[in-house]
């Protein structure tokens, strides 16, 4: 994966960038060994409940999983997120437990109780030790009957929804992964995903009917793994469960899922980007309706870990991307297969062909080695997936809940060692079809549309919000003219305090003086937060920029413009510097100048069209702010008049700067990052 955005404002500190891992192969795997299921038993509570109870005494442990046949795509029309934030909600308060008390009743018995929510199901799960199982199953059974969902928790989750969302719907691999599922699955619920104006639909009042219409024992599934004895687990959950009744059946039709015709392109076109994100796939059968053991072995070797085609070919032979994976997932509808990457710009037909033609070859041409390779790691693996009781409950609550015989599980290690490459050839021949391929692209469509247009048989093209967009709207964002008042920046400094998640993070120190340049009069700016420090130079006449670097702690980055180019280094992906040697026209910024190009412009045209070198890449990105509204904020330093700004392009996110000339930063908030700036301190020189 790339490096995050170090794109910066003058008053914001860069990340550092990621280090990359170096990633070897798996050790050659050693002879393999008997695996025995354990053995288990059924049971039926009064209320209707169906349990399924594994005896493992190796150690005083229990884990209960209780899942409902309602989940993600059982949200209603508009409201997608409500099964998981009912889920996130369900033990956060009860009719007699608030959401500390029952946080304390699982840490007084050293337990561990957690909910989620999947496409299929919701599931409610319980780790304990055997002495304290009556005590945790008191406190499973009350949030499963009898959840409160308090309104200040489901505004709590709300606000924690929209944040996820804003980061979500800044990273291309998630813009592509929503257009993907939206494609494949058209309008069946499979294909829905929450956002911004969904999170904001929902109401309390949707938890508690989602609750009340799904979470029923008539719809459940409890399995018990661990110390325990049977019969007295059935009657421990029949005293708990007392008071959990039938109701209605939920049953409700669903669309089914578009049938393709050929290969489609679904175009997400972000302006800027330097490298794209690819996702191919497809629907597939529905778990029961195909035979999965093989579908598994097949795209093991096609895409499974470091040691799959994808990887080893499109990363270590090809050097088109620093990762590339596929597979398939099973669902109790419709299931899908997909392969993805991210790829450079350049290389990005290149890499496109050589995926497609990998999936191909999977119908043909598997060797006898890649095939071994793929069951050794399945067959090695497997045991290590039901090692504890939770492992065990929730490998059994899986496969019944999507509506298979246990044997499947018994029998999954064997199957999967049992296929040739002819079968696992045919195998792929039946169910992975790339020529009805959806193929989604994430990226700069003014730079590589024309690339991969030849590789579908129709082409469409999306805005990151998910809307239509014409093709003849395409073509690079014009840069606003750029009139500043260079007279009005003087000698200061700014103090902006710094807080991530809501807790302080100390200060940002950003100062601007004059210097002389081997006879240049320039403006430097420094940015600082702890020993990170980012400096910017430019012209003090034309505006002109003249180079960027940090220093001290974190990665080295240093970039210069001249002679319309911008030449340095940044970190790649393994740390080692980048060169960088890019075209740079005449109003390209370098990094932290945006922000003296607010401070100093006319900002009553409402729009401010920038071009920014980006600090993690070296390329050059366009960047709006928009004037959004005038208000008044209150930072430390006090009550301030302000523009609110949004900004598209670069991290995203919003500004508030000072309405009276120049307008200097006073808040900032980012679409990726959890991080807050707040002016605190503004001080001219002595």
């Amino acid at each position: 994966m790339r490096n995050p955005r170090a794109f910066v404002l003058t008053a914001a500190l860069a990340l550092a960038a990621l280090p990359a891992a170096a990633q070897q192969g798996p050790p050659p795997p050693g002879p393999p060994e008997d695996v025995d299921f354990p053995e288990f038993s059924e049971a039926e509570l009064d209320n209707g409940a169906r349990v399924i109870v594994v005896r493992n005494a190796e150690q005083p442990i229990v884990s209960v999983n209780l899942r409902v046949g309602s989940g993600d795509a059982d949200d209603p029309a508009g409201k997608a997120g409500v099964a998981g934030a009912t889920a996130e909600l369900i033990d956060n308060g009860t009719a007699s437990r608030s959401a500390e008390d029952i946080a304390q009743a699982v840490d007084f018995i050293g337990a561990t109780l957690g909910a989620g929510s999947g496409a299929d199901w919701s599931s409610v799960t319980l780790t304990t030790t055997t002495p304290h199982l009556e005590a945790g199953l008191d406190v499973l059974a009350d949030v499963v009957v009898n959840p409160s969902f308090p309104a200040d928790e489901v505004e709590k989750e709300r606000r924690r929804q929209l944040t996820a969302l804003q980061v979500e719907l800044s990273q291309p691999a998630s813009l592509a992964a929503r257009r993907f599922f939206a494609e494949v699955y058209g309008q069946h619920p499979y294909g829905w995903s929450p956002d911004p104006a969904s999170v904001e639909a929902i109401t309390r009042d949707d938890l508690a009917a989602f609750h009340a219409t799904h979470y029923r024992p008539d719809n459940a599934l409890i399995v018990v793994a661990g110390d325990v004895d049977a019969a007295g687990v059935v009657e421990a959950l029949n005293r708990h469960l007392a008071g959990w009744t039938p109701g209605a059946s939920a049953e409700a039709s669903r669309p089914a899922p578009p049938e393709a015709a050929g290969r489609t392109l679904h175009f997400v076109h972000k302006p800027g980007l330097v490298q794209a994100v690819m996702r191919v796939g497809h629907l597939m059968p529905a778990a029961t309706g195909a035979d999965w053991v093989g579908i598994d072995v097949a795209t093991r070797v096609l895409g499974g870990g470091t040691t799959g085609w994808l990887f080893r070919i499109l990363r270590g032979e090809k050097g088109f991307t620093y990762g590339a994976y596929g597979g398939a997932s099973e669902r109790l509808e419709a299931g899908y297969f997909q392969a993805t990457a991210e790829v450079r710009n350049e290389v990005a037909d290149s890499a496109l062909q050589e995926l497609l033609f990998l999936i191909e070859r999977l119908r043909t041409d598997i060797p006898e080695a890649d095939l071994q390779m793929a069951q050794n790691f399945i067959t090695g693996s497997f045991p290590l997936s039901i090692e504890t009781p939770g492992q065990v409950a929730g490998q059994l609550a899986t496969t019944i809940m999507l509506g298979r015989d246990v044997a499947y599980i018994e029998n999954y290690r064997g199957r999967a060692a049992s296929f040739s490459t002819d079968e696992v050839e045919a195998i792929a021949r039946e169910y992975i079809r790339p020529e009805i391929a959806t193929v989604v692209v994430a990226g700069d469509a003014n730079a590589i549309l024309e690339k991969v247009r030849p590789f579908a048989d129709e082409v469409h093209l999306w805005t990151p919000e998910g809307e239509p967009l014409a093709m003849d709207a395409l073509g690079p964002v014009e840069a606003t003219e750029l009139d500043v008042d260079l007279a009005a920046l003087l000698p200061h400094t700014r103090v902006y305090a710094v807080s991530v998640q809501g807790n302080p993070f100390g200060d940002a120190t950003v100062s601007v003086e004059r210097v002389d340049l081997e006879g240049r009069d320039a403006f430097r700016t420094s940015s600082a937060v702890g020993p990170v420090q980012q400096i910017t130079t430019f012209d003090a006449a034309s505006f002109e920029p003249i180079a960027f670097e940090t220093a001290g702690a974190g990665p080295a980055i240093a970039l210069a413009r001249a002679d319309g180019r911008v030449t340095g280094s940044v970190p790649g992906p393994d740390g080692a510097a980048t060169e960088v040697d890019v075209a740079a026209e005449d109003g390209v910024l370098l990094p932290g100048m945006e922000a003296y190009a607010i401070a100093l412009s006319d900002l009553s045209a409402g729009e401010l069209r920038l071009r920014v070198v980006d600090a993690s890449q070296g390329a050059v990105t366009p960047v709006t702010f928009t004037v959004e509204g005038e208000e008044t904020v209150t930072v430390p330093m006090g009550e301030v008049d302000v523009y609110r700004l949004s900004m598209t392009g670069g991290p995203g996110g919003t500004l508030w700067v000072r309405k009276e000339f120049p307008h200097f930063l006073v808040r900032q908030e980012f679409a990726a990052q959890p991080l807050v700036l707040e002016l605190k301190e503004f001080r001219e020189p002595e």
